[in-house]
Order: C-alpha cells, then structure tokens, then sequence
C-alpha cells in the first residue's frame, strides 16, 4: 500500500536516510538529526542526539583506554546494540516520516499541481480507496458508517472510526473535505 500521494520513487528517494543506519550506530544519530530537521519533529532530534552518545563514548573512551580489551569489549557491546535499535526504530518510523513531510508540503502548497480534495461524504469505494492509507477494507468501513449515521461531521469522527494516528489525520485535512 502507498504511503503518500507521490509515486513509489519518491517514497524510495525520501527513504534512504536509513541507508546512514547500517553502518553499524556509527552514523544513525546523522540519520535521525536529518530527519527531524526534515519533518520538524523534536522527538526524532533528540533521538539523534541520543543516538550520537554512545559515538562519542565510544570515541573518547577508546582512545584513553587504548589496549584494554574489557573496555573495547563493553564499547563494541554497546555500539552494537545502539546501532541495532537504530535500524529497528528508523524502519518503524520510515511511514510517519514519509507522511510528516508529505503533510509539510501540502501544508506550505509545494505541489506543482493543484490537489484536488476528495469530499469524503460523497465519494464511492473507488475513490476513497485512493487516498493514501485507506485500504479497501477502511473504505469499506467509510461507507457503512455513512450508511448508519449518515455524513461525517469532522476528521475526529475518520479518526475514531479508521482508528487512524494523529499525524495520519493531520495530512488528511490537505486530502479530504467533508
């Protein structure tokens, strides 16, 4: 399933700060400054500051404690570990991040063409299913809430309803209309 309105390419692009992730914890913290910068978020840039900690030990305690194999032991333990919880979280975050800047650029009107809202309260399956993480199943759910409780009011009602998260509903406010 799609993640954006953008073509699989541009998810792909947009993806390869993880790349920074496989080298091992070394450069996983440049990954999540990037994309907190990118997406705004204060969460992912302070995990990068996190994530740069152990770097920096690593760094300064192998050189004043050069020779000591205990001490390379503990660090290579803990730069391992770091830089496996790295790859694990920048996969689990890959989908907000796509969605943040995506809302970003709606947001700020950076699309060359005109993006044209779906009225959620009139579309049919085929339409519906359109929209970035609506799913045929979600669709489905759409139109026989609509059924039972007529229209829907506002996004709170989509969000409860799909049990979408908050960021996901933010970028629906660009997409959909009621």
């Amino acid at each position: 399933m799609k993640i954006t309105t953008e073509k699989k390419s541009y998810e792909l692009v947009n993806s390869l700060w993880i790349i920074l992730n496989l080298f091992f914890g070394f450069t996983s913290f440049i990954s999540f400054l990037y994309i907190g910068y990118r997406a705004k978020s204060k969460k992912w840039t302070i995990c990068g500051v996190l994530y740069s900690i152990p770097v920096i030990i690593y760094i300064f305690m192998g050189k004043i404690y050069k020779g000591n194999e205990k001490v390379a032991i503990y660090l290579t333990i803990i730069m391992f570990l770091t830089s496996t919880i790295s790859i694990i979280h920048g996969l689990l975050v890959r989908k907000e991040y796509l969605i943040r800047i995506e809302t970003i650029k709606l947001k700020n009107n950076e699309y060359k063409g005109e993006i044209k809202k779906l009225n959620i309260n009139s579309a049919d399956i085929k339409h519906l299913i359109k929209i970035p993480l609506i799913s045929r199943k979600k669709a489905e759910k759409v139109l026989k809430y609509r059924d039972d409780n007529g229209d829907i009011k506002n996004l709170n009602e989509i969000q409860k309803l799909l049990k979408l998260k908050t960021y996901e509903v933010e970028r629906l406010k660009y997409l959909v209309e009621l």
